[in-house]
């Protein structure tokens, strides 16, 4: 289908793991209007979760909710992210060297209103 107009994508409660985080990232390039994504509540662990965000350098998108997908100890970058406002990053179990290099990847993120 054509989503080349999609704003808002919800994919929540999914069960999708690394590899289909990864093929989902993959397309998420073409979703330049995307502004909002919630993919929390899935099992896909910090290697899918940053080819998601990855994927998602081509958007405007101002709000990532991704709660509860396994980010435990390895850190994510959000830094492609540059316009974006909110981000739920809630029960991900995260230690602290993950938590801060996640702050410090959204250095550039000057719009940040919600973490």
């Amino acid at each position: 289908p054509n989503l080349c107009n999609l704003e808002h994508l919800d994919l929540s409660e999914n069960e999708i793991d690394a590899v289909s985080g990864t093929l989902i990232g993959r397309c998420l390039s073409s979703l330049v209007f995307l502004n909002a994504i919630h993919i929390g509540a899935n099992p896909m662990t910090s290697a899918g979760a940053q080819v998601v965000v990855d994927g998602l350098s081509g958007a405007r998108v101002h709000t990532l909710a991704m709660q509860a997908v396994k980010l435990g100890e390895s850190p994510i970058s959000l830094a492609q992210l540059s316009l974006i406002q909110s981000v739920d990053l809630g029960e991900n179990c995260m230690d602290p060297q993950a938590v801060y290099s996640v702050l410090e990847s959204l250095g550039r993120a000057t719009s940040l209103t919600r973490l």
